[in-house]
């Protein structure tokens, strides 16, 4: 499942109404045209919704409440703690259920390049202490392990995780 993201990382609650339809339909046209399918989840940029892009998802059929766990506090990846800092980060945050957001592009393109081999060794470790992975699907209920996320974690054919 590929969820939207918006088109150009906006912050939400910056931008018109409009802005924000806008955001999400480009999205969700540019996906559907790569995938076939249209998204139905949406995880806003910096977690920041407003209640007109909530209720215009709504009327799309999507979600639109895809947080994420970060309890701990340690650096993200974005903030370039390198390879042991990322996993620190990571294996800080896990937990039954923890969706934890992690970068593929511009915040981290800054940081040395070294850094990007966490993701391989993280692995290993979280499978080493029992941890499975799964995907983000839409909840009708709020997730309290990932700051009230209309989502949870499912297994990979996305059937729903025992309650």
């Amino acid at each position: 499942m590929i969820g939207n993201h918006s088109w150009d990382h906006a912050n939400f609650p910056d931008i018109t109404q409009a802005q924000q339809k806008q955001q999400i339909d480009l999205t969700n046209d540019a996906i559907k045209a790569i995938t076939g399918e249209t998204p139905t989840l949406m995880r806003f940029p910096f977690g920041n919704s407003t209640p007109y892009a909530t209720d215009y998802l709504t009327s799309l059929g999507m979600s639109g409440g895809v947080l994420w766990h970060w309890d701990v506090g340690n650096p993200g990846d974005f903030e370039c703690p390198g390879a042991a800092g990322v996993q620190q980060y990571v294996m800080a945050e896990a937990a039954p259920g923890a969706i934890i957001l992690l970068h593929d592009a511009e915040d981290v393109l800054s940081c040395p390049a070294t850094q990007w081999t966490y993701l391989a060794a993280t692995i290993d470790a979280l499978r080493a202490e029992g941890y499975d992975f799964g995907v983000v699907v839409p909840s009708a209920t709020a997730n309290t392990v990932n700051q009230g996320s209309l989502a949870v974690v499912a297994a990979p054919d996305g059937s729903q995780p025992p309650a």
